[in-house]
Parts: C-alpha cells; structure tokens; sequence
C-alpha cells in the first residue's frame, strides 16, 4: 500500500511543473527549428524573404525582410533600399534565427558602398546584443531618409547605432531628430504638380558643394503626362545638367520636374 504524504504531494506538483516548462520550450523552440526555411529571394542588388500571417483580426499581413546583399549589389557605390518590393512592404533589415538558444543575424558587406538611400524611415533593423545585423561597409560615409514617416514612427535611428554614419533628411523635417542626424540634406527634387505626396517632394540628396551629382533617381510619374527633366526653376526655363553642372554654394538647391501632357 502507497501512503501518500505531503511531501509527495509537492514532488508530484514540482515533476509536473518541470514537464510543462520542457514542453512549452519543446514547442517554442524545437517546433521553430522544424518549421521550413522561407524561400530566400532576390532583387538585383538584396536577397530577402517574404514573410506572412495573420493579425489579430484575422486580416492577412505580408512583409519584407532584407538579409544582405548580392554579388551586384555589394558592388555598387550607391543603394537604395525600397519602400515596396512587388508591392510588399520592406520592414525590416536583418533577421535573427534560433539555434539552440543562440541568435545568428545577417551581414551587410561591401568595400564599394558609399551612400545608402532610404525610400522611407519606417523599416527597422534587426537588433540583438552581439548578435545584431553586421555592416562591413568601411566606405559608407552618408545616409539620406528620402521620406520620413511622422505619423507611424521610425526604426531607422538603430542604423546611426550600427553604423555610426549620419543621416540627412527632408528639409520639412528640419532638427526635429537632431539626436539622429547632423544636416538637412541640401538637394531636393519636386514633383511640380499639385499633390500632397510627401509635401511635393520626390526625392532628396546631399552633395558637397562644388561636387557633381553623381545619383540621378528614377524618373517621377505623373499620370497622364510624360516627364521631360529636372530644372532650376518651377517653369521649367534651366535644365540641370548632371554631366556638367556642379552644386552651387547655396543652403538647397531644388530641382523641377517639367512635364508635358501626352494627348
């Protein structure tokens, strides 16, 4: 015959206890490693992984993280990283997987890379103690945000953390984030028509003075219309030239899409 005592008791409560905290970590942990690896992708200058699920709510939800960059890529002077791949949102850089209980993150490396773009402020960079995205970019001395997303925050702040590189923003941020950044880039492109996109602004740069400008965006859209190039003045009368024009020594120099109307 058993006889249970109270001391029993407890040693049962505390086995039981101990199985579920092993079960739960069987789940969290070993079921992670069992679930497939995303299909890596690529542009031609970032490799990235689609991820998807659903919120709360039931509503279904994609994003974008980039891992690192390609051969191409890590072979350019100047990059871009895009707001929208395919029309999904780019949230995040850099990523952290399990082994064991161990993060690995991503590595950025280019001996080439000069200057980043940013589509937007509103991505964020995948940040774990040690183990936080790795940047091997021992030439990138510049950073511009081309759009900086007031109403649903930014990430972007950990890059000056990572990287120690400055930032230059849109001149309707002014110093707002002057914890982040030193200047307000001095180069800024217009759409030249009545829109409320980003203020009229379509893109931004920072160029020393005297200097070329050596990145020319893509191409604005405007429905409807065909784009003709960038000029000194909203009527369109001087046409900047990139191949021969230098930037003056003025606080901003702005730059005018001219448009003709295609019948």
């Amino acid at each position: 015959m058993q006889i249970k005592t109270k001391n029993n008791r407890k040693l049962k409560l505390c086995t039981s206890l101990a199985i579920g905290v092993v079960l739960i970590f069987a789940v969290l942990f070993g079921g992670a490693a069992c679930l497939p690896e995303p299909e890596i992708l690529e542009t031609p200058y970032f490799r990235y992984i689609v991820q998807s699920g659903r919120d709360n709510d039931g509503n279904p939800w994609e994003r974008i993280t980039l891992l690192n960059l390609t051969e191409h890529g890590a072979r350019q002077r100047f990059l871009v990283v895009p707001e929208y791949i395919d029309g999904v949102r780019v949230t995040q850089i850099g990523r952290r997987d399990w082994a064991g209980f161990a993060y690995t993150a991503d590595a950025w490396i280019s001996d080439y890379l000069e200057k980043i773009f940013f589509e937007t402020s509103r991505v964020h960079f995948e940040m774990v103690g040690n183990n936080s995205v790795t940047w091997q970019v021992p030439n990138l001395n510049m950073a511009v945000v081309i759009n900086w997303d007031m109403e649903h925050g930014s990430g972007i702040g950990s890059f000056n953390f990572l990287t120690g590189t400055d930032f230059f923003v849109p001149s309707y941020i002014g110093l707002i984030y002057n914890h982040l950044i030193s200047r307000v880039a001095n180069v800024s492109y217009y759409f030249n028509f009545a829109t409320n996109i980003k203020h009229g602004l379509y893109w931004i740069d920072h160029v020393s003075y005297g200097s070329f400008i050596e990145f020319i965006p893509q191409n604005p859209i405007h429905e409807g219309y065909m784009f003709l190039g960038w000029y000194r003045e909203p009527q369109g009368i001087n046409q900047w030239n990139f191949d021969t024009d230098t930037m003056p020594n003025t606080q901003e120099l702005r730059l005018y899409a001219r448009w003709q109307r295609v019948d």
